[in-house]
């Protein structure tokens, strides 16, 4: 879901090394 906004994928990518339960989501 996150992946498809390239807006957003910096700043996703920064709360996902942050957060192991939405790692999970975006992997």
């Amino acid at each position: 879901l996150y992946l498809q906004n390239s807006s957003s994928a910096p700043a996703i990518e920064a709360a996902t090394l942050s957060s192991p339960l939405k790692r999970k989501e975006t992997d």
